[in-house]
């Protein structure tokens, strides 16, 4: 299944793990919670930002999503993100991103690259200098 991630939160902000099959109604109820006995979920109302896992993993396994921060052995920290139609990674300047698809480096270019997620821009923006 296609999987994704929501952030927000009414009154304290978290991250939460579904699949389009765990979208219930009105909220997104979190798989990562509901296989370990526990019930999270977050009302679409108060979702800030959907992200889109990329079918990568990180050098320990872990998925990589849209939002992500990585860092590979030769990189400064890069946010992945959705760019016409592909995934990319770039780094921000000055607090902003590059506009320009020449900054952009595609999917393929990690493929080659050991990386590890080291965070995301919601939880950890102050990885990319913001």
């Amino acid at each position: 299944p296609i999987k994704f991630r929501a952030w927000g939160g009414a009154v304290r902000k978290y991250m939460v793990y579904f699949s389009l099959q765990n979208v219930r109604g009105d909220y997104y109820e979190d798989e990562r919670s509901r296989d370990k006995g526990n019930h999270l979920a977050i009302d679409r109302e108060d979702v800030e930002a959907v992200m889109q896992f990329t079918g990568l993993l990180d050098t320990d396994g872990k998925e990589v999503y849209e939002g992500d921060i990585i860092q590979g052995e030769s990189l400064l920290p890069m946010e992945v993100m959705r760019h016409t139609f592909q995934w990319a990674v770039g780094y921000r300047a000055d607090g902003m991103m590059r506009d320009d698809p020449l900054d952009w480096n595609t999917v393929d270019y990690l493929n080659s690259e050991k990386f590890k997620v080291i965070g995301n821009i919601y939880e950890n923006p102050n990885l990319l200098g913001v």
